[in-house]
């Protein structure tokens, strides 16, 4: 099933708990917007718990519009909103992305396996969010195992923390002791950098 990000903000697919999302075509597109910071995300997993994302080939389509691209997304951010947890991504393709795949905000024991993630900016990301009620969002126990992560041309696998500065100046520690071992790189010898940046299977992947 080919699916086109017409929905809200450019999302395609959004669901919580027990969801399976299985063999699509996603198209992430652009929401028109005038003002403000927007992002659309292809598959979204939004304050559920134990959804399964398999076999899904998602990738960007430009249509001048977005700021910010996310093609499978597993998050919790808000008060009251269920943490998201035990959450499965396998066996998708992610390409040419901003970011191809996030764990964000309270998404606890999220494993990414056997995926393919090419060709985005950056390949899997951990954030942690800083929000305007001032309460801090941490993900923990986030798994990479077996996936080909090739060809992002700034990390392959970074964790990171993220504020809306109109609101607050803090900054939070992101996650840390993320397991991301038997990955493909581009390279026989692995990773390189504190940040999983991919190895230079192409020049434009460059160390931080």
């Amino acid at each position: 099933m080919l699916i086109v990000g017409t929905g809200q903000y450019g999302n395609s697919i959004r669901v919580d708990s027990d969801a399976e999302v299985i063999g699509n075509e996603v198209e992430v597109t652009g929401y028109d917007h005038t003002e403000g910071f927007w992002e659309t995300i292809g598959i979204y997993v939004v304050g559920g718990s134990n959804a399964v994302v398999k076999d899904n080939h998602v990738y960007y389509v430009d249509n001048d519009v977005s700021e910010l691209q996310r093609g499978i997304t597993v998050e919790s951010y808000k008060v009251n909103q269920p943490d998201a947890e035990n959450n499965l991504i396998k066996n998708n393709t992610v390409e040419g992305l901003e970011y191809g795949i996030t764990a964000s905000g309270n998404a606890f024991d999220t494993t990414i396996e056997n995926n393919e993630i090419r060709e985005n900016t950056i390949g899997v990301a951990s954030i942690t969010w800083i929000r305007e009620d001032g309460n801090t969002y941490t993900p923990s126990g986030t798994e990479i195992h077996y996936n080909n992560i090739v060809g992002n041309t700034e990390f392959g696998v970074k964790s990171d923390s993220y504020n809306n500065p109109d609101y607050v100046s803090a900054v939070a520690e992101p996650e840390k002791n993320i397991d991301a071992t038997n990955n493909w790189w581009g390279h026989a010898s692995g990773p390189r950098g504190e940040q999983w940046q991919n190895q230079p299977s192409r020049q434009s992947d460059r160390q931080r």
